[in-house]
């Protein structure tokens, strides 16, 4: 299995392609990556620059450490997070492939992420998609559910004989810190919460309806 990370598209301000929520006493949070936009509207993902010197690092670490201060995993997991978050990184792509290869390695996955900017396929759309995975030599794609609609439209998979399957994702449910449950949070709320035999049984598929003791 390859994660291919899409970097050489249009770049969609306010998406969670520059931010994500964590849980608080007041609720969900957003946690942003200010953008340098000036004169860039039209912009690729990897062509995105994290505003320097805004201190959004800073912000990230204090609100997770004043909101999940209580947490003993917070300790273990502070280092790793905040080494990320401080490396200053120059382009917002280098920032999210860096969260994202250090949340697969807490999860126990060593799925390989690679970048389309590296890549010599041409296209856009379903072609774009199936181009990579020709390229990868795929013989299967897995798609969000909310892009059935196009991707059935098309035969360019079929035409590569490569199998579209889609994610059918059930939301858990776990004990967060405060009361009530807020779904499709970061992955940082998860790890700060759910200790390792419940985080094993997240990872082992468990229904939508079912609580994790």
């Amino acid at each position: 299995m390859k994660f291919i990370c899409l970097d050489n598209v249009q770049f969609a301000r306010r998406t969670w392609q520059q931010r994500n929520r964590i849980k608080t006493v007041k609720g969900p949070q957003w946690l942003t990556a200010p953008v340098s936009s000036k004169g860039r509207r039209d912009q690729l993902i990897s062509e995105v620059l994290v505003e320097p010197g805004s201190g959004f690092d800073e912000t990230c670490i204090r609100a997770i450490e004043s909101n999940y201060s209580r947490d003993p995993r917070l300790n273990a997991f502070a280092l790793e997070l905040f080494t990320q978050l401080r490396k200053k990184h120059e382009h917002l792509t280098d920032l999210n492939i860096d969260l994202i290869s250090w949340v697969n390695d807490r999860l126990g996955d060593s799925t390989p992420c690679l970048r389309r900017s590296s890549m010599k396929t041409t296209g856009s759309k379903a072609d774009l998609l199936a181009a990579i995975a020709a390229e990868r030599g795929a013989d299967s794609y897995l798609s969000a559910p909310g892009s059935r609609e196009y991707l059935s439209k098309n035969s360019t998979f079929a035409d590569r004989g490569i199998e579209v399957l889609y994610h059918e994702y059930e939301h858990p449910i776990y004990a967060q810190n405060f009361p009530g449950f807020e779904p499709h949070l970061s992955v940082v709320d998860l790890l700060l919460t759910v200790s390792a035999t419940r985080l094993e049984r997240i990872r082992s598929g468990i229904p939508a309806a079912g609580v994790v003791a």
